[in-house]
């Protein structure tokens, strides 16, 4: 388990833009932003929460792999997000429990 600001994230995003590949697991970012990303893989397992907005925190980014936790798609928004990523070409892997809200 790991806790960092999302000025760190940028600040690899911006040293770093040979990266091929961002995995965040069991992480906690205080307000997550990939803004200027550009990999061929992104992984956020356990790293958000069903609330927090897939839409939000992937503007401005580009992946064409993006491996999630399947909690994330119990949100309405997300999971219609996720579902124009896929349209879009963009590969989508969920892992763990898929939660629906009754």
């Amino acid at each position: 388990k790991c806790k960092f600001s999302s000025g760190d994230i940028q600040k690899v995003i911006t040293d770093h833009k040979d990266m091929t590949k961002l995995q965040l697991t069991s992480c906690e970012v205080d307000d997550l932003k990939l803004t200027g990303l550009n990999v061929e893989e992104l992984q956020l397992v356990y790293t958000t929460t069903s609330s927090d907005s897939l839409s939000e925190i992937l503007d401005g980014a580009n992946f064409k792999k993006l491996v999630i936790s399947g909690d994330l798609i119990s949100n309405k928004e997300n999971k219609e997000f996720i579902t124009n990523l896929k349209r879009n070409g963009v590969k989508i892997e969920t892992v763990g429990l898929v939660l629906w809200e009754i």
